[in-house]
């Protein structure tokens, strides 16, 4: 049987519509007519009223209406919103005047009193028992900010500054405030000093002191960087203080300078360089000790304005004590220094009057001849060779020293020959040796064609193989000459150059000879200990070993840095045992790579370990 939930809904409800309904324990139906047989009316009343019963005694039901602050919205009683329009104005309010305030969703009253001891006054600030807050501390009550303010142009004494005093909050005058005293109003400092103390800000606006002494060195270190103008003149050009003084002026065109002293700044200063090449030319306002007042090309002044009692006055001075355009003076003591076939080196001494020297004119021909040529050579250098000259023959000489005003006075005619023409020597003959023993011998040749005067003799020599040549002698005369300290057993080429006034000629042929073999040489020497790896460099001593045969044959070691050439130095080795030999040697004093070598002390059987071992 299905439930009344699951039956469907009836539209309309009339009085023909059967109900079920139990009666007597058992289910009858009933319409819903007869259902609702004798029960009332429905009583309706027009909204807003509602039905209730406010007389006393039975009755039916009488209309309510709904007062302030409630609704009747079909059939549900609502309370109305606040209308604060309904509520009467206050005028002034008072402490105990309440106000309506929301809390968790619940209104409440709160007094005014209680809103104003929410707040609490902050510096400088205060509420009074009404509520008026005003600021305090300064004596006066702000009601502009201060960037709103009009600004002053100057401040007098009787200003007033807010500053804060002992925790509380003053006003004191300008005049109190910096003692009364201005720059003007200081007392007079004395001398200055090193440690005089200047205001200065670093980093910041902070103010902090500086002293005399470290602002003067700032100031020296800036001045060694500090260049001086320089301006380029084109033109004729009146000088004046503020465009030219402390300045360099390169003329680049032939011009003129002038000025007025008296538009010019005591102690006004400028170097002038004429480089040009014309004449740059002083006017008559300046006072030239020279008395010519011409710049010559190269040349360059110094001018200053000096203040006087008559006035201001305008000097030029030249560099190093240089004359404005004054010719040099005369060269002395020219002589010859040396002599060869085809030339001859002249000296002199440079003019201690005049003008400055900025070359020298050197004039020679051939003694008996008109014509004279010339050579050029800048100032500095007081000596000279003239090259090119016929051998054996008799020449005139002069020197004249000359700047941009011209040539001074000459030196006088010099009169020398050159020599005859050269002749170097010919090679050494015939060489050959004598004495051979095992460690020396007797080198001996014949003299070479041609020889000269002069003639001397050089004797080279070098390990057979190596490319390199090593002077044995040089300078003597006599056509033989006994090498010592050879090695023996060993073999060496031989040389002889010869040399005579005129230089050396050609080396003679190479002769290659071999040292005597002496008793109890080495005839094997075998490695056992060697050095290895890195060394510092000058520091202690390594130590190595070798197996000798003979075991009695005496040997040494050093160190070289080349594995085809011995060392120049050798440690003489002890006997260990049987035929072990060994020594420590000092480590080498240069950084590199460097071989050990060992060899008999009468140097048989040299031996080189082909390793390297670094030197650092």
């Amino acid at each position: 049987m299905p439930t009344i939930s699951k039956l469907p809904p009836a539209d309309e409800v009339s009085a023909a519509d059967i109900l079920p309904i139990s009666q007597g324990g058992s289910v009858h139906a009933v319409s819903v007519g007869a259902l609702l047989a004798g029960v009332q009316q429905a009583i309706i009343y027009p909204s807003p009223a509602l039905l209730g019963r406010t007389s006393l005694g039975p009755g039916g039901p009488e209309a309510i209406s709904i007062g302030s602050g409630l609704i009747l919205n079909h059939t549900t009683l609502v309370a109305e919103g606040l209308n604060t329009g309904k509520i009467p104005l206050q005028s002034v309010p008072v402490p105990s005047d309440r106000m309506i305030s929301e809390r968790g969703g619940a209104l409440q009253l709160v007094e005014l009193d209680k809103f104003r001891q929410l707040f609490s006054a902050g510096a400088n600030i205060s509420i009074d028992a009404n509520g008026v807050i005003a600021t305090t501390g300064l004596g006066t009550t702000f009601s502009e900010h201060l960037a709103t303010l009009s600004s002053i142009a100057t401040i007098v004494a009787e200003d007033r500054i807010g500053v804060s005093h002992a925790g509380q909050d003053r006003s004191a005058s300008y005049e109190t405030l910096i003692n009364g005293i201005t720059i003007g109003q200081a007392p007079a400092a004395a001398a200055a000093a090193d440690s005089d103390t200047i205001w200065t800000g670093q980093s910041g606006n902070m103010m902090a002191r500086q002293t005399l002494g470290e602002l003067w060195r700032w100031l020296a270190l800036k001045l060694r960087g500090y260049q001086r103008p320089t301006i380029e003149l084109h033109a004729n050009t009146v000088l004046d203080s503020g465009s030219h003084g402390n300045a360099v002026l390169v003329c680049t065109s032939p011009l003129g300078i002038d000025a007025t002293a008296s538009t010019l700044d005591a102690g006004f200063a400028c170097d002038v360089i004429n480089a040009s090449s014309g004449a740059v030319t002083l006017s008559s306002a300046f006072i030239v000790p020279s008395g010519n007042a011409t710049l010559a090309p190269s040349q360059c002044v110094t001018i200053r304005c000096i203040p006087l009692a008559a006035g201001h006055a305008l000097y030029a001075f030249a560099f190093s004590g240089d004359t404005l355009a004054m010719i040099p003076g005369s060269v002395t003591n020219l002589a010859v220094s040396g002599t060869t076939s085809d030339g001859i080196t002249l000296t002199w001494q440079a003019p201690t009057a005049g003008g400055v020297t900025t070359s020298f004119l050197i004039q020679y021909r051939t003694t008996g001849t008109q014509a004279w040529n010339s050579v050029q050579q800048a100032a500095g250098t007081t000596s000279r060779s003239v090259n090119g000259l016929q051998a054996a023959t008799l020449y005139d000489f002069t020197v004249t020293a000359t700047n941009a005003a011209g040539p001074g006075s000459s030196s006088g005619v010099l009169n020398t020959a050159t020599a005859s023409p050269a002749t170097l020597p010919g090679s050494p003959t015939a060489l050959s040796t004598t004495n051979v023993t095992s460690n020396s011998l007797t080198l001996t040749w014949t003299v070479p064609i041609p020889g000269g005067a002069g003639l001397s003799y050089s004797v080279y020599s070098r390990l057979t193989g190596q490319t390199g040549w090593n002077l044995a002698a040089s300078g003597f005369s006599a056509t033989n000459y006994q090498l010592m300290s050879l090695v023996p057993g060993t073999s060496y080429d031989l040389q002889v150059i010869a040399t005579n006034n005129f230089g050396s000629g050609m080396p003679s042929s190479t002769l290659a000879r071999m040292t005597a073999m002496v008793a109890g040489l080495v005839a094997s020497i075998g490695w056992n200990l060697v050095p290895a790896g890195t060394y510092t460099l000058g520091t202690g001593a390594i130590g190595m070993n070798v197996h000798v045969s003979p075991s009695s044959a005496q040997v040494q070691f050093g160190f070289s840095a080349s594995a085809s050439t011995r060392p120049s130095v050798w440690t003489q080795a002890i006997a260990v045992n049987t035929d072990l030999w060994g020594a420590y040697v000092p480590t080498p004093a240069t950084p590199g790579s460097w071989y050990a070598w060992a060899q008999g002390t009468d140097g048989s059987s040299p031996t080189v370990y082909t390793t390297p071992f670094i030197v650092t």
